[in-house]
């Protein structure tokens, strides 16, 4: 099994050509001590390919999908983007073709000339797709800097575990989510990681505690100012988890937890495609402050906010949750 996926991965980079794309220049903050993240998530390319009586469905969505994440980067035009989990639906993709959907993802990015790195989700683990594959093939464009710092045994680290360093310009207890200080969709339960496994990898129980290796270390980097996610279609707030939560075995030290917004026409939910932004400036960097927005495919700003000191308590506008659809 590991000399068929060396060989594929031989094949992928022989057949899109080369890229050495360990020779990109440094990220770095602009002259004017700002640097700009566009956060893409659960885009969900070749979604119903196998299910004949959608097989026209497919194309549509991804097209739709891949014009939300073009109109956004036109518009906002980041320093660095992130496509952040679930970029194609293994489950319905073949093995000849799975990664390919990269192609079309990344399309926007090259022409724009951007830089980007990527997280693999659930659904870019199936058996028609390897974040092996998808790795390889993704490092054919240039300006990937998704790669893999975690060696794996078995797989068991995933493939893009990793951290990208940016550089300045000049150098080498309130719980729950409330709609007005926490503003965004908040129309799911959230999923913990390994959502309906035990404890002793077997099925059935709620929460298995898998990631509570993760959620320590989390809470013990110091200067970890955020952490952003998908995976919940339903979901786009942002939480300062700061203290004990109910079934958490760790103590949050006030890192902001994020979601990001649904970009991709592909997997569930109606609620308006877009992206979650991230504005660092070096001159709030020094205070440990980011600011954050939406971008929705329309082309207006939702939840903008700021992940400072009194984050949780400040008032914002409650989040419009419009709906957008294929047709």
């Amino acid at each position: 099994m590991q000399q068929s996926v060396l060989l594929a991965l031989a094949m992928a980079a022989a057949a899109h050509g080369a890229v050495d794309n360990s020779k990109l220049s440094p990220l770095r903050f602009r002259e004017d001590g700002t640097f700009h993240i566009s956060v893409f998530s659960d885009l969900h390319l070749g979604i119903f390919l196998l299910t004949d009586a959608n097989s026209a469905r497919g194309p549509k969505q991804d097209a739709k999908s891949v014009s939300v994440l073009a109109t956004v980067l036109a518009i906002e035009d980041p320093d660095f983007a992130v496509i952040n989990g679930d970029l194609i639906n293994g489950d319905d993709t073949r093995v000849a073709n799975s990664t390919h959907y990269i192609d079309q993802i990344v399309k926007p990015l090259v022409d724009r000339n951007l830089t980007w790195g990527s997280t693999y989700g659930n659904h870019d683990g199936q058996p028609n797709l390897s974040g092996e594959l998808l790795l390889a093939r993704e490092q054919t464009f240039p300006g990937a800097r998704t790669q893999n710092m975690v060696p794996s045994d078995g797989g068991a680290a995933g493939s893009t575990n990793y951290f990208v360093p940016v550089f300045s310009a000049t150098c080498e207890d309130k719980r729950g989510v409330d709609p007005n200080r926490q503003p965004g969709i908040n129309e799911e339960t959230s999923s913990p990681q390994a959502q309906g496994w035990c404890e002793s990898d077997t099925r059935g129980c709620p929460y298995g505690k898998q990631d509570t290796a993760f959620m320590k270390a989390i809470a013990s980097t110091k200067g970890m100012m955020g952490l952003f996610s998908g995976h919940d279609h339903a979901n786009s707030w942002c939480y300062k988890w700061d203290g004990e939560l109910p079934g958490v075995e760790a103590k949050g030290n006030g890192i902001n937890l994020c979601y990001g917004q649904h970009t991709g026409y592909g997997g569930y939910g109606d609620l308006i495609r877009g992206s979650r932004e991230i504005l660092v400036s070096l001159d709030k960097l020094k205070d440990l402050v980011i600011d954050s927005h939406i971008r929705t495919e329309w082309g207006y700003v939702i939840n903008p906010i700021s992940l400072n000191a009194t984050y949780g308590e400040d008032l914002y506008p409650v989040s419009p949750n419009d709906k957008t659809y294929l047709e």
